[in-house]
């Protein structure tokens, strides 16, 4: 994959969330002993010309981040060759829907508690 088309050949976008440790000092959240990881779907790419649509009525939290494109597939890669799989840098726009947040940990929470009852 070349960094030129990653826009359209790329397969996931993988977060980490509660990585800037000054933030979460400020918010008064605990730091995580192991990095939360989470998912965004490649339709939330966007390019230069296209506009950022929020709906009408939701309230969102927005962060500049640093993207890493990953340029190189692998597995158990150690440290040290960390970075032979990086194909370069982007500025990453993360935008949650905070008004949604507090609905979908509900619902993780009952589908979790579901599965542990189910076992």
């Amino acid at each position: 994959m070349t960094l030129e088309n990653f826009v359209q050949n790329g397969k996931k976008i993988v977060g980490v969330a509660a990585n800037y440790k000054a933030l979460v000092k400020i918010l008064q959240r605990p730091i995580p002993e192991t990095p939360d990881i989470f998912l965004k779907p490649t339709t939330s790419y966007i390019t230069e010309a296209q506009k950022i649509i929020i709906p009408q009525g939701f309230s969102v939290n927005e962060e500049i981040e640093l993207g890493v494109i990953i340029g190189k597939s692998g597995k158990f890669i150690t440290e040290s060759q960390a970075m032979d799989h990086v194909g370069g840098y982007c500025v990453a726009l993360d935008m949650t829907a905070t008004c949604r947040m507090k609905e979908a940990r509900i619902n993780l929470y009952q589908r979790v508690r579901l599965r542990i009852l189910t076992i």
